[in-house]
């Protein structure tokens, strides 16, 4: 294992936090030692985040999609009940809007399904011609 650091890397390994005195971290170590360098050394993450950025969707084309043409439908769940006694809930998320709505299912039967999207009839003004999963 390595034993002797640099004040570079001591703050690279602790994310970026800047300490007053690097040698405190090396002194509670076994066989830690502290190389000083002397060497200025970035204040922020800069180089070190090497975390790449997640890919966005592209802009969705308003000539190609509009409101309730596609929605996508998932079924949620957690591992407790609900306030209103709900295990589950029914989400639909509009394509072309990316408005969502939710809808609390006590049990996965249809005729909870059901209820579900009349709701959502009742929320959205109409069902879309196609429900996708």
């Amino acid at each position: 294992t390595k034993s002797t650091f640099s004040e570079a890397e001591l703050h690279v390994l602790h994310g970026g936090r800047s300490w007053k005195n690097y040698r405190h971290i090396t002194d509670v170590s076994k066989n830690g030692q502290l190389i000083s360098t002397g060497a200025d050394f970035p204040r922020s993450l800069g180089s070190e985040a090497t975390l790449a950025r997640p890919k966005r969707g592209s802009a969705i084309d308003p000539e190609q999609f509009a409101y309730l043409d596609y929605v996508h439908v998932d079924v949620a769940f957690g591992d407790c009940v609900s306030v209103g006694g709900y295990s589950y809930s029914l989400i639909f998320v509009d394509r072309a809007t990316r408005y969502n709505w939710a809808f609390g299912l006590k049990d996965l039967s249809s005729a909870s399904v059901l209820s579900a999207f009349l709701k959502f009839k009742g929320a959205a003004g109409r069902l879309p011609p196609e429900v996708r999963r």
